[in-house]
This record gives C-alpha cells, sequence and structure tokens, in this order.
C-alpha cells in the first residue's frame, strides 16, 4: 500500500522534468545571457532552498541566502580575476 502512495506524484514530476529540460536545453543552445540568467536562477533556487531547510523559524534566512548567492554569482560570471573568483569562493565555503 505505501509503495503505491510513492509513486503518486510520478507524472506531475515526469511533466516538470521534461519541461525543465526543455528549459534548460533552449538557454544552453542559444547561449550566453539565457544561459548565465538560467545558472543565476538555479543557484539562487538552491540557496533559498538550504536556507529553507537549515533555519525553519527564520522567513529571512531564505530570502538572504537566494539574494546573496544571486549578487555573488553575478560578480563571479562577470570578473576576470581568478583572485576575485578564488577569494569569493573561500570567503562563500
Amino acid at each position: 500500500m505505501n509503495k503505491l502512495r510513492n509513486w503518486s506524484d510520478f507524472r506531475l514530476r515526469l511533466i516538470s522534468a521534461f519541461i525543465l529540460l526543455v528549459v534548460c536545453a533552449f538557454c544552453i543552445y542559444f547561449g550566453n545571457y539565457l544561459f548565465t540568467i538560467l545558472i543565476i536562477l538555479l543557484v539562487s533556487v538552491m540557496h533559498w532552498e538550504l536556507g529553507k531547510m537549515l533555519s525553519p523559524i527564520s522567513k529571512q534566512a531564505m530570502w538572504f541566502s537566494a539574494v546573496f548567492s544571486s549578487v555573488i554569482m553575478l560578480i563571479l560570471l562577470n570578473t576576470d580575476s581568478y583572485v576575485w573568483c578564488i577569494s569569493i569562493l573561500v570567503l562563500n565555503f
């Protein structure tokens, strides 16, 4: 009985995976700015989820984490200096 309930949302997951695959393929194929925006959005969503999991009581932690990671990704993607990239990544770690 429990195994059937685990598969109840399979169709929804399959449809959302297909939509994400199409969006990612479109952004990768048409490149530069779309791919950059996709990467920044993905990092922001991952950090929002991380902030939500690590401090479920705080409502600001998830938003702070998402905005902070978006700004850092913009800086990292627009800099040509390896020193900046390494120092920001070490501080973030």
